[in-house]
């Protein structure tokens, strides 16, 4: 009877084995199938959903015209994602350039500061909720933006920022194609289910034989390889802007080439201090005031600067050690991080004065792959 018992609990053990050994079997079979269809499918989409072509312009190596986007939008449209204190910055520079408010620095209670004064319709979203909810006789110091965020429990700051964000991303998106967007994005969600599909694949094949899985894992690195290699071509290859974008690009990157090459131009021969004007608030969102400013007044004299641009001293270090504009970025780009931390539960921003907060056009299609 002993032996019977100890036969039977042998043969139980040896078919539960069978049973699970035929389940390993089964789902590599299954993964092997799914895989096949996988790769299948995806180039079949492939094929069938062609994205839009554009000529594309020559590349220039310097720009001198004004871009005809705001400088936000040129900093938006030519880093691929939304823009950054230093855009925000170039745009307050343009509202005072505009005369729609006044900047001017102060000492308030031993701090330095800048107040923001409104002389005009203000049109930066920005800057409308700061004068709505600070703005007592529509006036407001950036120390008073400060004192604001850091008890501001609701996370008003960093959301006004991201409102503005959204609103240059809103204008930039005219200048993008739509449907290359979404098909550079439904072709890394591809590679990415590859890849899954594929780790997934060489793992069940580990516990089906140690051939099997040699073969397995040689085989799914190589179509793994194949496929992000091939997916990140055509990736580069699908142009994200439209063609009136491509050539506004195009002008833009070689604009910013020119501000970052400044010193071996001579400004007067390039434009007149009115064209300058409107080209400093640019020089302000691409973080290159301070260069540029320095320039004009080596080439055209900083007396002959400072009479005829009434916005030079927003470029240039005045009574502080600091030109206003600076002063502006960094007392913003201090209070939005404020903001953000103090509803954050990690205690982290994000860093909204390193780039951004998020993105646009797809989010991860502004990326390098």
């Amino acid at each position: 009877a002993a032996q019977k018992q100890e036969a039977k609990l042998a043969a139980d053990a040896n078919a539960k084995r069978q049973q699970q050994r035929w389940l390993v079997v089964g789902g590599y079979v299954a993964l092997t199938v799914g895989l096949v269809a996988l790769l299948a499918g995806s180039y079949h989409w492939m094929r069938h959903h062609p994205a839009n072509r554009y000529p594309h312009p020559i590349p220039v190596d310097h720009f001198f015209d004004v871009p005809g986007v705001a400088p936000a939008v040129a900093v938006a449209l030519l880093n691929f994602r939304s823009p950054d204190t230093d855009a925000l910055s170039g745009e307050l520079m343009m509202a005072a350039s505009r005369h729609e408010i006044k900047l001017e620095p102060v000492r308030e209670k031993k701090h330095d500061t800048v107040r923001l004064t409104k002389t005009g319709t203000v049109t930066n979203i920005f800057l409308q909720r700061a004068f709505e909810r600070l703005g007592s006789l529509d006036s407001f110091t950036l120390r008073d933006l400060k004192q604001f965020a850091k008890k501001d429990k609701g996370s008003r700051v960093s959301h006004w920022f991201k409102e503005w964000q959204d609103q240059v991303d809103e204008a930039a998106e005219v200048y993008q194609d739509g449907d290359n967007i979404a098909i550079r994005q439904r072709l890394l969600g591809i590679a990415w289910g590859l890849t899954l599909v594929i780790a997934a694949w060489i793992g069940v094949s580990a516990l089906v034989d140690p051939l099997v899985f040699k073969i397995s894992a040689g085989l799914g690195l190589v179509v793994l390889f194949g496929s992000w290699t091939y997916i990140s071509r055509q990736r580069r290859q699908i142009d994200r802007n439209t063609a009136e974008g491509l050539v506004l690009r195009n002008e833009i990157g070689g604009f910013r080439r020119m501000l970052k090459d400044i010193g071996h131009f001579n400004t007067a021969k390039i434009g007149d201090l009115i064209l300058w004007e409107q080209i400093l608030p640019y020089a302000a969102a691409f973080g290159l005031a301070k260069q540029v400013a320095d320039k004009l007044a080596i080439d055209f004299g900083k007396d002959v600067v400072a009479g005829a641009l009434v916005a030079y001293p927003l470029y240039y270090p005045g009574a502080f050690n600091l030109s206003l504009g600076d002063m502006v970025q960094t007392s913003i780009a201090g209070a939005i991080d404020t903001s953000a931390n103090f509803s954050s539960p990690s205690g982290g921003s994000g860093g909204f004065s390193g780039g951004s907060s998020g993105g646009f056009g797809g989010g991860s299609g502004g990326g390098a792959f």
